[in-house]
């Protein structure tokens, strides 16, 4: 750790060694029934199970692989099965469904030794005109008025649960700021939504097309933060 992140409050790794790993896929060939194989290597996340964003982002940068440059993804629906251990690779095994004129399917599995952690099915599409839709946004307060997580977390560290600790208190990648109060002490209960504006805190430079696996990297933690308001805590 650098001795400014100690300084600042940080634990765990820097985000400059999870952003740079973060894409550092092997290939590993093809199996019998011709799928395309690949594999990660253990990436620190200071947490004591597998971040759910890893295998997501991932997954999806695999199966990006195996398309030309002129698709990109479209959508793509995850089911974890698993946990996953922080100190194993990862093997990535992407299934080529289908490859149309303007779209091509992949089916994805994420998996540690002999244990299924992850499937994933994603859609890639050619660039071209189309209808649009866009869900409103929010009626919130601006990010430039709201309060850095980061030094939220870092004012009440004992109010997180200690097994949280070292992946909230950790150097992240994204700057998070929450529209609402954010749940680190008992509350009463709420509606079961939470807002967040996000942004990264250096300017983008990993491989062409990775930003829209970097998007998913960060889902699941926004889903860890919103998803128990009704119990009034963060989750434990």
């Amino acid at each position: 750790m650098a001795r400014g992140d100690a300084e600042a409050g940080h634990v765990g790794p820097a985000r400059r060694y999870e952003r740079d790993r973060l894409f550092d896929l092997a290939p590993m060939g093809r199996d019998d029934t011709g799928a395309d194989l690949f594999e990660s290597a253990p990436l620190p996340s200071a947490l004591l199970r597998l971040y759910g964003g890893q295998p997501v982002a991932q997954g999806l940068w695999a199966a990006q692989q195996t398309m030309g440059s002129d698709r990109h993804p479209a959508n793509c629906h995850a089911c974890f099965l698993a946990p996953g251990a922080v100190d194993e690779p990862i093997r990535y095994t992407v299934r080529r469904d289908a490859d149309g004129r303007s779209f091509s399917i992949r089916r994805i599995t994420a998996q540690q030794g002999d244990r299924l952690i992850l499937t994933m099915t994603a859609t890639f599409h050619v660039a071209e005109h189309g209808p649009a839709a866009q869900t409103p946004v929010p009626d919130l307060a601006a990010p430039e008025d709201l309060p850095d997580m980061e030094m939220l977390l870092r004012q009440a560290p004992r109010e997180l649960p200690e097994r949280h600790r070292p992946f909230w208190l950790r150097d992240h990648m994204f700057e998070w700021r929450p529209a609402e109060p954010f749940r680190m002490f008992e509350r009463p209960r709420e509606p079961g939504a939470q807002h967040f504006w996000v942004r990264l805190k250096e300017p983008w430079t990993g491989p062409a097309g990775s930003e829209h696996t970097a998007r998913l990297y960060v889902g699941p933690a926004s889903a860890a933060c919103g998803a128990c308001p009704d119990r009034g805590r963060l989750c434990r």
